[in-house]
């Protein structure tokens, strides 16, 4: 298990598909979700706690949700910025050899994954049903704070970016 704190900025992931690109440290060049409503997305801004359980696996949708208490499946967006975000930052891979659920499913009515931070990008991808899956962990969340548009702090004003 490993916990990260993230700052969601609110992009979809269209816009991060723009941001980080594709190939090694930015998406798996798939084009199949371009054109999905979940890509264009904007879930809230808002700091999260993000626990990675690789050996959560083997598990149906509903068994792992009971297990997640007060936490809750990402939004593919919020989980691949962070992702991306701390392989930036620090060059380490998450999610190299094991897939996630997420909140969101594709037009088809397929539940939608992420994962497999590999050499040539982080996939992002659909189709297994909500049934048991070996290599499908869980990477849920507890959200933390809202994050502001505006802060005042001191008199001094601030925006975010």
């Amino acid at each position: 298990m490993k916990i990260i704190k993230h700052n969601y900025t609110g992009k979809s992931l269209l816009e991060l598909r723009d941001e980080f690109s594709t190939g090694k440290a930015g998406f798996y060049n798939a084009n199949w979700w371009i054109d999905e409503s979940f890509a264009k997305e904007h879930p809230p801004r808002r700091e999260y706690e993000i626990i990675f359980r690789p050996d959560w696996n083997n598990m149906t949708y509903e068994e792992q949700l009971d297990k997640m208490g007060n936490e809750e499946f990402l939004h593919p967006a919020i989980l691949a910025e962070a992702i991306l975000t701390h392989f930036r930052k620090t060059g380490e891979r998450l999610m190299k050899n094991w897939w996630t659920r997420t909140s969101s499913v594709d037009s088809d009515g397929y539940r939608v994954y992420v994962g497999f931070f590999d050499s040539v990008g982080l996939y992002v991808s659909y189709y297994w049903d909500d049934g048991r899956r070996a290599g499908l962990g869980v990477s849920s969340a507890r959200k933390l704070s809202t994050l502001p548009e505006e802060l005042e702090i001191n008199g001094v004003r601030y925006k975010r970016k």
